[in-house]
C-alpha cells in the first residue's frame, strides 16, 4: 500500500534521478529537477528525523536556482567542451577545508536541536553534497568524485532509517555518478 510518505519519497527520488541524468548530459534542465527534488527531500528528511539533511535542502534549492541561471545563459551550453575544468591541488585543499568546516558548523548548530549518533555523519554527507553541487555549477570534474562519495555514504544511513526507495535510488545514482565522471572526462578538454 502506498502511504503519503512513500509517495513523496518516490516523487523526490524520481526528480533526483532525472536531475542526475540531465547533469551527466550537461543539460540546463537538470537544475529544474534539482529544485523540485530539494523541495520533496526537505519533507522526506524531516519526516525521517534527518534534520541536517532536511534543513540543507533550502541551500540546495538556492544552488539549483543559481545553476539554472548560470547554465541557461552560458554560451558554453552550445559549446560545453570549453567549460569543464579539471581543477588543481589547491582546489582539492579548499574543497577538503570547506567540507570540514561546514561539517563542524552543521554539527555544532544541529547538535543542540537534534540528538542522536548520526548528526556528524549526516553533516559530513550534507557538506560534501553542498560542495559537490557548487563544483557542478562551475563544471569542475571533481564534483563527480564527491557525488560518488556522497552516494555511497548515504547507503547505510538510508538503510538505518528504512528509506528503501532512497536506498535503491542511491545505488542507481552511484552508477550514474560514475557514468557522469567518465562522460565528462572522456568528452571534454580540460582547463585549470
Amino acid at each position: 500500500m502506498l502511504t503519503k510518505n512513500l509517495i513523496i519519497e518516490l516523487a523526490g527520488a524520481s526528480m533526483t534521478f532525472l536531475s542526475v541524468i540531465y547533469a551527466v548530459k550537461e543539460r540546463w534542465i537538470t537544475w529544474i529537477w534539482a529544485i523540485l527534488s530539494a523541495l520533496f527531500y526537505a519533507v522526506i528528511y524531516w519526516s525521517a528525523g534527518l534534520i541536517v539533511s532536511a534543513e540543507i535542502q533550502l541551500l540546495y534549492f538556492g544552488i539549483a536556482v543559481v545553476g539554472l541561471a548560470r547554465w541557461r545563459k552560458s554560451p558554453a551550453v552550445q559549446q560545453p567542451k570549453e567549460i569543464i575544468k579539471k581543477g588543481t591541488p589547491l582546489l582539492w585543499m579548499y574543497t577538503f577545508l570547506a567540507i570540514s568546516l561546514l561539517s563542524l558548523l552543521l554539527f555544532w548548530i544541529n547538535s543542540s536541536i537534534e540528538s542522536g549518533d548520526l548528526i556528524l555523519y549526516d553533516a559530513l554527507l550534507v557538506s560534501s553534497a553542498i560542495v559537490a553541487q557548487a563544483l557542478m555549477v562551475k563544471k569542475y570534474l571533481s564534483c563527480w568524485y564527491l557525488w560518488i562519495f556522497v552516494n555511497i555514504g548515504y547507503l547505510p544511513l538510508f538503510f538505518y532509517q528504512k528509506l528503501w526507495v532512497s536506498l535503491v535510488l542511491y545505488v542507481i545514482l552511484f552508477y550514474f555518478t560514475w557514468k557522469g565522471f567518465k562522460e565528462w572526462h572522456r568528452k571534454y578538454q580540460f582547463t585549470t
